[in-house]
């Protein structure tokens, strides 16, 4: 194992989302249990956008875009449920190369406007220009909170096939590059990212993780590029993991470290990772992993359930990670 210094990464500043981390939540929740019940299939996708106002419901700063490219909202049915989302690219998309699409799920008790807030994509979107999709999740935790049937807390939602059909709406409706496909999501919509990375491993490149936790197991078809950002103090979702209100009963979370194990063993990585740490992060990285994939986690120390604006800033840092691990040319 190696050691070396870390440079942290310099963006704009991302504000806190959802809840704190004291161990209790707040008027957002990021996640919360439900009764599972059968998962019906995918149907026909037709979408209908119409341009909003580029505002989020967050009542904190939002990175400003220019007029001239409102984000569009839209929506696309799938297993007869209306699915919403935001679409977000530079205005002269349809002159561009090929560009990424980036997939952004909210945390449980948000919205996709709170979450186009919180992590302000937008401003890749426009430059250094990619497709930024931010989803509305439909599932319902503990009766009362919006989220994401993340495999574990089924509803009858099927967000994975919310998800595909979306890619391929994307990809039919955008010049997107199918190698750089990605999903970032929070707290529960991290949850989701993982589910998505295990059943659409063919469609998704990499995925990032802010604060969540992969609930079911995981065989994906090919591998995937993780990046995951955890604070040691997170009360709501241990990074050690266990038994608490915001996974599922009888389910314990699994550690950031089990996660982590898993996904070295899927991406069939080898040799010692990288680790670069500084007072305030623990960065472990595995780089010699198959197809070209890498494994990223990214310990925040003292802090909580959030998203951090420094030290990581966890725009900058994944979107980095992003763009360095497409899909393998040539992998299907």
């Amino acid at each position: 194992m190696k050691v070396t210094g870390r440079i942290a990464a310099a963006c704009l500043a991302l504000v806190l989302a959802g809840c704190s981390g004291n161990g209790a939540p707040s008027a957002t929740p990021s996640l919360a249990a439900a009764t599972p019940t059968p998962t019906p299939s995918l149907a026909a996708a037709t979408v209908t956008p119409t341009a909003v106002t580029p505002t989020a419901s967050v009542t904190t700063a939002t990175p400003s875009a220019p007029a001239s490219a409102p984000p569009v909202a839209a929506h696309i049915e799938v297993d007869g449920l209306t699915r919403d989302y935001l679409v977000v690219t530079p205005p002269d998309v349809a002159d561009r190369d090929p560009l990424p699409l980036l997939l952004v799920l909210h945390g449980a008790g948000q919205t996709m406007r709170d979450a186009r807030g919180v992590t302000g994509f937008d401003v890749m979107a426009l430059d250094p220009g990619a497709v930024v999709a931010y989803l509305q999740g439909e599932d319902s935790f503990l009766g009362k909170y919006t989220g994401w049937n993340a495999g574990a807390t089924v509803t009858g939602v099927d967000d994975v096939a919310f998800i595909k059909a979306l890619i391929d709406r994307m990809e039919a409706d955008y010049p997107v590059d199918p190698n750089r496909v990605f999903i970032l999501g929070g707290s529960n919509g991290g949850q989701m990212a993982y589910l998505a990375a295990c059943e659409l491993s063919s469609r998704v490149a990499a995925v990032a993780d802010v604060i969540g936790a992969m609930l079911v197991p995981c065989h994906p078809s090919q591998p995937v590029s993780v990046i995951a950002i955890h604070g040691d103090a997170d009360e709501i979702i241990p990074i050690d993991g266990g038994k608490v209100e915001y996974c599922p009963p009888l389910v314990e979370c699994p550690s950031f470290a089990a996660t982590m194990k898993r996904w070295r063993e899927i991406d069939r990585c080898t040799g010692d990772p990288t680790v670069t740490e500084n007072a305030k992060t623990v960065e472990t990285s595995w780089a010699d992993c198959e197809g070209g994939t890498a494994i990223t986690f990214i310990k925040v120390i003292g802090k909580g359930h959030t998203w951090y604006t420094s030290d990581p800033d966890d725009r900058a840092v994944t979107w980095d990670f992003f763009m360095n691990h497409p899909r393998s040319a040539g992998t299907s």
